[in-house]
């Protein structure tokens, strides 16, 4: 039983992390795009 409890908080830590790490660098992302509209739209 506590194998499977630890299993499953291993799970949702992880799955958490992901979610943490894809909405960092999308945001990295977003701001790289605006950036590059920016300096287009300057020049």
């Amino acid at each position: 039983m506590r194998y499977r409890l630890t299993k499953i908080c291993t799970l949702i830590v992880a799955s958490h992390l992901l979610l943490i790490f894809f909405s960092v660098l999308n945001h990295i992302l977003v701001n790289y795009a605006q950036r590059e509209l920016r300096d287009r739209r300057g020049g």
